[in-house]
């Protein structure tokens, strides 16, 4: 309960920051708070936050990722707080239009996975390009 409170707080506060960044926007003088961060972590979080409404409306909610995918996960470099919201909005939205009693899934996957010119077959799920170090390599991934 005390995580779900202060979850929700952080959320009320990047509300107000978002207006902020909007004003910030319009002088052009927006800036991303790039880092790396577990997108793994980001969706339990987000699911954290919304457990009041899948608890009220008996809502499952399960986040699906391949043992082996797990990797391209943990270390991507983006801007959280923002990568959260999107989160946030999509999965407040699919629990608000899925029925009593449903269920929502969040899936992540890779689908091709490159090392310094050199490309592997396998899946990433998104519509941007990032790229991080880690295991001294580097990946550029692809989110669908």
């Amino acid at each position: 309960m005390m995580k779900s409170c202060k979850m929700n707080a952080t959320m009320l506060i990047n509300l107000v920051n978002d207006l902020l960044d909007l004003a910030t926007r319009e002088s052009k003088t927006f800036k991303l708070n790039l880092s790396y961060f577990s997108i793994l972590d980001s969706v339990h979080d987000a699911f954290d936050t919304l457990k009041f409404i899948s608890d009220s409306r008996k809502v499952k909610t399960e986040l699906i990722v391949k043992e082996e995918d797990k990797k391209y996960f943990e270390a991507l470099f983006s801007d959280q707080n923002r990568l959260q919201q999107i989160l946030l909005n999509f999965m407040s939205n699919s629990l608000k239009f899925t029925k009593d009693g449903g269920f929502v899934t969040v899936e992540l996957g890779v689908e091709k996975v490159e090392f310094m010119g050199e490309a592997e077959e396998e899946t990433v799920l998104a519509d941007e390009t990032q790229s991080f170090n880690g295991n001294d390599k580097e990946y550029h991934i692809a989110v669908k």
